[in-house]
């Protein structure tokens, strides 16, 4: 049997790995801040750890990464300059 996951190991996964899309992309938090319409202190909150990721944060990352900045798979093309 699998091991099973705790809530709070899953939000940490997901801060994680909203860290590594922005370090991917190589936008600082301000510009990725931008990008998503949120201030850089928001942000910067968000990968602390200090502000919970809600569905709303989700639905402003995800058409950001995805067709705004036109990278299909973030994890293996990152962004181009």
């Amino acid at each position: 049997m699998g091991a099973t996951v705790s809530l709070e190991e899953e939000k940490s996964e997901i801060h994680e790995r909203i860290i590594e899309v922005r370090k991917t992309l190589g936008l600082s938090q301000k510009e990725f801040g931008k990008e998503i319409n949120v201030s850089q202190g928001y942000f910067s909150n968000i990968e602390l750890k200090e502000q919970k990721i809600n569905n709303r944060i989700i639905s402003l990352i995800v058409p950001a990464v995805y067709d705004g900045l036109g990278c299909p798979n973030v994890g293996e093309y990152g962004r181009s300059h």
